[in-house]
């Protein structure tokens, strides 16, 4: 039984990914697992290297996509509970998942905790910040619809932590 945990940047995904591995939990984030994911123009379908001074009109013609090749491939570990991410054709590969999670929270605290993460410079910049407002509304409209269970993370990462953990057991009962 593997979960796909998702939302908008910001929302908690790699701090709840640390939590759940520090609970005996295997997950893995798509954005630290190598080849899986990349910037392609999605004009060409050419692949793009992300700058952190990318600007709109970069921003406007690039996707972050994950490779459901690549992604099979990970499913294939049984031990793997959860994996979690954001991608732009994410709605092409839920449907390898057993349950869906969408992380939810406040525009101002995605907003924050974007500025204040160490590890990943993504949505420090106006066009990205622009882009992160202008589709995370469509983005968790589509994964509720795909039947996502909605989390908020507006709370202590220890009570979101707790809550997944439950969806997790819960799936696994008879």
């Amino acid at each position: 039984m593997t979960t796909f945990i998702t939302g908008a940047s910001g929302t908690g995904k790699s701090a709840l990914v640390s939590a759940l591995c520090s609970a005996g939990i295997k997950a893995v984030d798509m954005d630290v697992v190598p080849n899986i994911a990349r910037w392609l123009n999605r004009d060409t379908g050419t692949p793009s290297n992300w700058q952190p001074d990318a600007g709109e009109e970069w921003h406007g013609s690039h996707d972050w996509i994950v490779s459901t090749d690549r992604l099979s491939e990970l499913l294939r570990d049984d031990e793997l509970r959860v994996v979690a991410g954001l991608s732009t054709n994410q709605l092409e590969f839920v449907d390898q998942f057993d349950l869906l999670v969408l992380l939810q929270c406040s525009e101002m605290t995605f907003l924050q905790r974007i500025q204040e993460r160490p590890e990943n410079r993504y949505g420090r910049q106006r066009s990205e910040r622009k882009r992160i407002l202008g589709t995370y509304k469509q983005m968790e409209a589509e994964m509720l619809r795909a039947g996502a269970i909605p989390i908020d993370t507006d709370r202590d990462l220890d009570l979101v932590t707790r809550d997944v953990s439950d969806l997790l057991d819960q799936q696994l009962q008879p």
